[in-house]
């Protein structure tokens, strides 16, 4: 025996409340502070973060090699 309409409707919106299509709503981002940016990093600083990248990646001997050969041909 088939179900009433309005058992089905009823069994269809139960599913459907269960299992939403629609994706939930993202929470707003959040607001931006007011204050000032951090003060830029000194030359010297700059200078050390290099030293210290280039001690722990050093570069390549053949690129360092055909740099120095381009330079002398200047």
């Amino acid at each position: 025996m088939e179900p009433r309409p309005n058992a089905r409707s009823r069994a269809l919106h139960r599913s459907l409340s269960r299992s939403p299509t629609i994706a939930p709503a993202r929470p707003p981002a959040p607001a931006r502070s007011r204050q000032p940016a951090t003060q830029p990093a000194s030359a010297a600083t700059k200078l050390d973060s290099g030293i210290q990248r280039e001690a722990a990646n050093p570069p390549d001997p053949c690129i360092c090699a055909a740099r120095m050969d381009n330079e002398a041909k200047k």
